[in-house]
């Protein structure tokens, strides 16, 4: 695209050159004649230029709309992935909790007070234990 485009402006450049060159020489024309003809050249490419523009700026504001309508679909689709991530989420601290209160718990006690039994015993008959 932008290969075509400068080919096209090296032609017209060609062009524009060839056509001076031959109006001096078959037309012997006058500096004020050959600057209308850059006048209107020039006002010719403004022209063709502010189209261009017009259509490159309609042209990224039509992807910026499909950019926005994917991110919104996007967006959608994320929102119940992540409510169900949540539900999960609270689902396991749920459940750690429980096997604390029922497993951990208990057991930690129950080791609590088996060590403070054999503690008990050991300093009421001067029996000490082993530690390793």
């Amino acid at each position: 695209m932008v290969r075509r485009g400068f080919l096209l402006g090296v032609v017209l450049l060609v062009t524009l050159v060839v056509a001076a060159i031959w109006l001096d020489l078959d037309f012997h024309t006058t500096t004020a004649t050959a600057r209308d003809w850059v006048i209107i050249i020039y006002g010719l490419m403004s022209i063709v230029l502010f189209v261009t523009l017009i259509l490159v700026l309609g042209l990224i504001l039509l992807l910026l709309k499909s950019i926005r309508h994917t991110i919104t679909d996007l967006v959608d689709e994320i929102r119940p992935t992540l409510s169900e991530l949540h539900r999960t989420a609270e689902n396991v601290r749920g459940t750690s909790e429980f096997i604390a209160d029922t497993t951990v718990n208990p057991l930690i006690r129950m080791v609590a007070i088996t060590r403070g039994v054999r503690r008990g015993i050991s300093s009421i008959t001067g029996i000490r234990t082993r530690r390793k």
